[in-house]
C-alpha cells in the first residue's frame, strides 16, 4: 500500500497493514518516517501549549466545551449552547471551577462567548484567523466529547480542512465531533484558535466550524448578554460587480452569504470605470476559484472575497470562465480599515494585523507520509482475523499475536476481545483456517487469551507491553492483517470508563416512592415489559434489596446482556420473583451522532483503564494492537465508543493479563 497525502491518510483513517515490535526496527527504517514524526512533534507543542485553555461548561445536566481567550475571562463558544444571562460553571483541566455568565448569543452563525466572573491567573488561547486557513491544512480540535470528565480530561484529535467554505459558509474539518463538543476550539499548528465546533452531517468527514473571525466581526454585540441579528450589524461589501447563482438566476449585491446554493455563480454587472472593471473583469465571467479556493457556489464566491477583504488584501486572484478558456484576473478589493482590536489594551485578543505571523507550512505535506511504506513489509505479521459463534450468530475480530519466549514451543497464544469470542473459534493466517480454543477470559477487561497449535510468526513479546503511556498528541497506527489500518492520535489521559452503556439493559423508567423503587413507565425496548406493568415496585436484585433507582441501576450496570437476574417486585400489595435475561441497550437514535458508519461496540465501556484515540475503527477491527509511528507497542484496541472515541487498553493491561492466566 502506498499512502501520496496526508489528507487521504486522516480522510480515509488508514497507514499500514500491520505492524511489529517496536525493537525490530533499525535506524534506517525508522528515518523514513523522519517527516511524519515532524508533524507529530508540532502537534504535541500544540497540544501541551493550548490544552489548559480548552474548557468544560455545565448549566445543570448539559455540558459543552469553550476556549479562553482573555486573562479578563472571555470564553468563545457555540451559539447554540450559550443562552445570555444564564449562569454556567466552568471547569478548567487543572480541575479549578469558575462561575460564568452567558453573554451574546447567535444561532444562525452559531457564535457564543462567556465571561467567567472572577477570573485568576487564567489559561489564555491566541485567536487566529480563520481567513487564513486552506483546504488540507493540518488542524487539531481539543474539547469535550459527551461532556467534561475530569479523569479522562480534554480529547485530543487530528484533522484537516476539507472545505474552507462548506455549504452553510462555515469551515468543514475531519476532526471527529460529537455532543459535548459543541463551542470547543480548533486550532492551527501555531496552537492559535481558528474556529469553534458547531454541527455535524452522518459522513464522519462532515464536521462544521465556525470561524473565528466572526467573533471580530461582531465583538461589540457579542460582550453583551443579548441576542442579535447579524444582519443588522453588517451588510457586507461594496466590490464595484454583481453576481449570481445560476440554478436560481437569482440577483444579490454581493455582501453576506445567503441560502442561495447554484452550482455555478456568474457575474451579471460591473461597475464602470471601476477598479474591478480595469482588472478586465466581465459580465458573464463564471468564477473557478479565489486565491486558490473553489469557488463555484454563491457562498463560496461570497465568503472567499470576505476572507481577502478580511485580511486587508489589495486584492484577491480570482480564476473565472470565459468563453470556455480560464482566465486570470488580480481582482482589486475595497480598502480595509477595520480595527478589530476593539478592547484597549487587550491587543492580543483582537488584532489588527491579521497575516502579522502566518502559519508555516509543514515541509512536504502531500508526500509526508510516502515513505512509511518502507516499513510495509515489516508490519504485517503481529495481528490476525478472528471467527466464532456466539448465541447462534457468526461474530469477527481482530487478535494479537503474542511472541513465546520458548524455542521448544509448538503452540501460539493469541489476545483478543472477549464478548467477540464465542464458541468454534478459528483464525485467518496465511490463507489457512487454523482452529483455536480459549485459555483464559478477562471479563473485567472484556479480554480472551487464545491458543493455537501451531508456531506463528511474529508476535509482541510480553517485555514490549511494559512500556510508558504515551502523550496525548502522539501518533498511533492499529495494523489489519488485511486491509488498510487505521491511523489516530493518542487522545486523552489513561482514565476509567465507567460502565454507563454497555451493561445489561432492564428497560423501565422509575423513581423513588415510599422508600421504593416505583416503576411508572415500562419501555417497548427492553425485556421489562414482559414481566412487568407501571405501578410495581421493585425491591430485590438477586436477593440484594434495592430502594433508590440509582441503586437499581448501578447493581445492573454490573451485568451483561444476556445475564440471568432474579428480581423481586410488588404489586397491589403482593410480591412476586420473576427471572429474566437483561436486553441490550438500545441506541436513542435521535441524534446524528448515533448513526455514523461502522456503529458502536456493543461491548463499550466499563474498563478500569483505557485511553481514547481518534481511529475510525469498526467493531470487528477491536483486539488488534496499537503501536506509536516507530513501531512502539502501546495496547489493544478494545472498544469504538462513540463517533469521536475509540477506546484502547494499555499495554501493561495486557501483559498482566497475559500473565497471570499462564501462570494459571
Amino acid at each position: 500500500m502506498k499512502v501520496t497525502s496526508i489528507a487521504s491518510l486522516l480522510l480515509s483513517g488508514c497507514v499500514l497493514t500491520g505492524c511489529v515490535s517496536h525493537t525490530e526496527i533499525n535506524v534506517e527504517q525508522f528515518a523514513a518516517v523522519g517527516e511524519q514524526k515532524q508533524l507529530e512533534r508540532s502537534v504535541l507543542e500544540v497540544v501541551r501549549k493550548v490544552t489548559p485553555a480548552s474548557v468544560s461548561v455545565t448549566a445543570g445536566q448539559g455540558g459543552f466545551s469553550a476556549v479562553i481567550v482573555s486573562p479578563e475571562g472571555y470564553a468563545l463558544s457555540a451559539g447554540h449552547a450559550v443562552k445570555p444571562g444564564t449562569k454556567y460553571t466552568v471547569t478548567l483541566a487543572d480541575g479549578r471551577e469558575f462561575k460564568a455568565v452567558g453573554l451574546g448569543s447567535e444561532p444562525t452563525i452559531d457564535m457564543g462567548l462567556l465571561k467567567i466572573s472572577e477570573p485568576d491567573n487564567l489559561p489564555v488561547a491566541e485567536m487566529g484567523w480563520s481567513a487564513t486557513v486552506k483546504s488540507g491544512q493540518p488542524v487539531i480540535s481539543i474539547s469535550h466529547p459527551g461532556g467534561g470528565d475530569q479523569e479522562r480530561g480534554t480529547v485530543v484529535r487530528l484533522g484537516y480542512i476539507a472545505d474552507v467554505v462548506a455549504s452553510n459558509g462555515m469551515i468543514r474539518s475531519t476532526c471527529l465531533m460529537e455532543p459535548g463538543d459543541s463551542g470547543g476550539p480548533l486550532f492551527d499548528m501555531e496552537g492559535r484558535v481558528i474556529a469553534v465546533h458547531s454541527q455535524i452531517a452522518a459522513s464522519l468527514d462532515d464536521n462544521k466550524e465556525v470561524g473565528v473571525d466572526n467573533f471580530r466581526r461582531f465583538w461589540d454585540q457579542m460582550v453583551k448578554a443579548e441576542s442579535f441579528k447579524p444582519s443588522d450589524v453588517y451588510q457586507g461589501q461594496d466590490y464595484g460587480f454583481e453576481f449570481e447563482a445560476t440554478s436560481t438566476a437569482r440577483k444579490q449585491r454581493s455582501g453576506r452569504p445567503n441560502s442561495n446554493r447554484g452550482q455555478r455563480v456568474d457575474v451579471t454587472s460591473v461597475e464602470e470605470s471601476s477598479p474591478v472593471a480595469a482588472a478586465g473583469l466581465k459580465v458573464g465571467d463564471r468564477f473557478e476559484s479565489i486565491n486558490g479556493e473553489r469557488a463555484r457556489t454563491y457562498v463560496e464566491v461570497t465568503m472567499l472575497l470576505e476572507n481577502a477583504y478580511t485580511l486587508q488584501q489589495s486584492h484577491a486572484d480570482v480564476v473565472v470562465e470565459r468563453d470556455g478558456e480560464e482566465v486570470s484576473i488580480k481582482l482589486p478589493l475595497p480598502e480595509n480599515t477595520a480595527a478589530y482590536n476593539a478592547w484597549s489594551g487587550d491587543v492580543q485578543i483582537l488584532q489588527s494585523e491579521p497575516l502579522s505571523r502566518p502559519v508555516n507550512p509543514v515541509a512536504g505535506i502531500d508526500e509526508i507520509l510516502e515513505p512509511v511504506a518502507v516499513l510495509e513489509d515489516l508490519l504485517d505479521d503481529n495481528t490476525v482475523e478472528v471467527s466464532s459463534e456466539k448465541n447462534d450468530t457468526s461474530t469477527a475480530a481482530l487478535a494479537t499475536i503474542i511472541k513465546r519466549d520458548s524455542w521448544f514451543s509448538f503452540s501460539t497464544l493469541l489476545v483478543s476481545k472477549s464478548s467477540l469470542v464465542g464458541e468454534n473459534v478459528a483464525i485467518e493466517y496465511q490463507d489457512q483456517t487454523l482452529p483455536a480454543e480459549v485459555v483464559s477470559r478477562d471479563d473485567a477487561n472484556d479480554l480472551v487469551l487464545l491458543k493455537v497449535n501451531r508456531k506463528l510468526k511474529g508476535g509482541i513479546s510480553l517485555e514490549d507491553m511494559e512500556t510508558a503511556p504515551a502523550e496525548r498528541g502522539e501518533f498511533l497506527m492499529s495494523p489489519h492483517p488485511k486491509y488498510s489500518g487505521r491511523f489516530g492520535v493518542w487522545g486523552s489521559k489513561v482514565f476509567t470508563a465507567d460502565k454507563r452503556e454497555s451493561g445489561g439493559f432492564l428497560g423501565v423508567f422509575m423513581e423513588e416512592s415510599e422508600g421504593k423503587i416505583l416503576l411508572n413507565q415500562i419501555s417497548e425496548d427492553g425485556p421489562a415489559k414482559d414481566f412487568f406493568k407501571a405501578g410495581d415496585f421493585i425491591v430485590k436484585v438477586n436477593g440484594k434489596a434495592v430502594t433508590k433507582p440509582k441503586e437499581l441501576a448501578k447493581e445492573l450496570s454490573s451485568y451483561e446482556p444476556g445475564d440471568m437476574v432474579k428480581m423481586e417486585a410488588v404489586r397491589d400489595g403482593e410480591t412476586f420473583s420473576v427471572e429474566l435475561a437483561l436486553g441490550v441497550r438500545p441506541d436513542n437514535g435521535k441524534h446524528i451522532a448515533e448513526t455514523f458508519r461502522g456503529g458502536k461496540s456493543l461491548r463499550r465501556d466499563g474498563f478500569e483503564k483505557v485511553f481514547s484515540h481518534d481511529a475510525r475503527l469498526r467493531p470487528d477491527e477491536c483486539g488488534g494492537p496499537v503501536y506509536s509511528i516507530d513501531g512502539e507497542f502501546l495496547g489493544i484496541n478494545i472498544a469504538r465508543h462513540s463517533r469521536t472515541r475509540s477506546y484502547a487498553l494499555p499495554a501493561e493491561v495486557v501483559a498482566e493479563f497475559v500473565k497471570g492466566a499462564q501462570a494459571e
